[in-house]
């Protein structure tokens, strides 16, 4: 899939977090993207990723290809704990970044101290 991650990373940005409520099964996000429109995303406790209620997300996988409103949650969460995201398609592009790194379906997160 051939996806611009800057391009997604600039809008995901924008996203802020309305709302949070933790379920046996995992956590239910509400967030806000630029648009103004609202999503809820479920993040699942079996650590297996997020399922995101925007249109996108109803033609693809969340949890094999995040949207920008999943990468807007993370970085979101990331900076209440003081941290800088960045997103990579490009598994080399991340490692040269020389940051701790996880995995958001095809997408490599890189984190830093804000």
């Amino acid at each position: 899939m051939n996806r611009h991650a800057k391009k997604l990373q600039k809008k995901a940005k924008k996203v802020t977090i309305l709302n949070k409520v933790a379920t046996q099964s995992g956590i239910l996000w509400t967030v806000k993207s630029p648009s103004g429109s609202e999503y809820d995303i479920f993040e699942h406790a079996d650590g297996s990723g997020f399922s995101c209620t925007c249109e996108w997300a109803k033609y693809h996988d969340t949890r094999k290809s995040a949207c920008s409103h999943v990468l807007g949650l993370i970085r979101a969460i990331k900076a209440e704990k003081g941290k800088a995201t960045s997103f990579w398609f490009d598994a080399e592009d991340a490692k040269r970044q020389h940051r701790a790194t996880f995995g958001v379906g095809d997408i490599i997160a890189t984190t830093r101290t804000a």
